[in-house]
């Protein structure tokens, strides 16, 4: 592969993307969440005529993603929606709490909060005369593949869930194999690395106690802080200018809700019956 400099704008050539005019019908919609009050937009796309169809929920994985849920210009939730509409569903894709033309605060969610947004979708679907009320499902990704078996649990009338790459193991496992393994990025030494993953068990197990994160911040930043101390000057370097710096660029974003939240689902067993 060779690379050029060039001065041409970027586009993204995406030719599996739909395009128009489409064989089915396409209506925005908003829907409220009444339980806190947030509105959430969404496109539901259905076949032409009468129906009664049957219709599936499209949930997203982790972090804050549109209708489309689009990284880096594809736009998976389009193409999905657009595949099963064209062959008989109905399909209902929203835009996050707090992202697009949806209300609410991402930041200051958690999954299970997110289950009642998707919940809310759900019973919007099956008030309309179009859909048939005992087909109304949900099709979740990553995340989302966990969040449409809350619903499901509570909820009897989910008629179906298909999970794409929803967690298959215990939250805190997958955390910390992926924590782990991003260790390469930096360059340590073999001796590094292997503090590295020695750090991120303590972490991950500090996260999932049931105390608030003021009662653990200072064992979080004693455990970053020895890690770094202890490491070579060279692997110091490749960590930052500091065991400050590396304690704010690694900690921080692991003490949000969400990631609380996240982090002691499995084991909580609340969902799991």
């Amino acid at each position: 592969m060779t690379f050029k400099p060039s001065e041409e704008d970027l586009a993204y050539d995406r030719p599996q993307e739909p395009k128009g005019p489409f064989a089915y019908k396409s209506e925005d919609v908003e829907i409220k969440q009444e339980k806190d009050d947030i509105t959430l937009a969404g496109t539901l796309t259905y076949p032409d005529g009468d129906g009664p169809f049957p219709a599936v929920v499209l949930i997203s994985g982790s972090g804050p993603q549109n209708r489309n849920s689009e990284i880096f210009g594809h736009k998976s939730f389009l193409l999905i929606a657009d595949y099963l509409t064209n062959r008989g569903y109905a399909v209902m894709r929203y835009d996050d709490r707090g992202v697009g033309e949806s209300t609410g605060k991402f930041a200051q969610a958690t999954s299970e909060d997110l289950s009642y947004d998707a919940e809310a979708v759900f019973e919007y679907l099956r008030t309309r005369d179009n859909i048939r009320k005992d087909q109304v499902g949900y099709i979740g990704h990553s995340e989302g593949g966990m969040i449409a078996p809350m619903v499901a649990a509570r909820n009897q009338n989910v008629a179906f869930l298909v999970l794409l790459a929803g967690p298959g193991t215990p939250i805190d496992e997958l955390m910390t194999y992926q924590l782990k393994h991003t260790k390469g990025q930096f360059g340590l030494s073999k001796k590094g690395e292997v503090a590295y993953e020695e750090m991120v068990t303590k972490i991950i197990n500090l996260l999932k106690q049931d105390k608030p994160n003021d009662q653990i911040v200072d064992e979080l930043e004693g455990t970053t802080n020895m890690f770094y101390r202890n490491l070579s000057e060279d692997d110091q370097e490749k960590m930052g200018p500091s065991e400050k710096a590396f304690y704010f660029k690694f900690a921080p974003g692991l003490l949000n809700v969400w990631m609380r939240y996240f982090l002691k689902y499995i084991r909580q067993k609340t969902y799991l019956k």
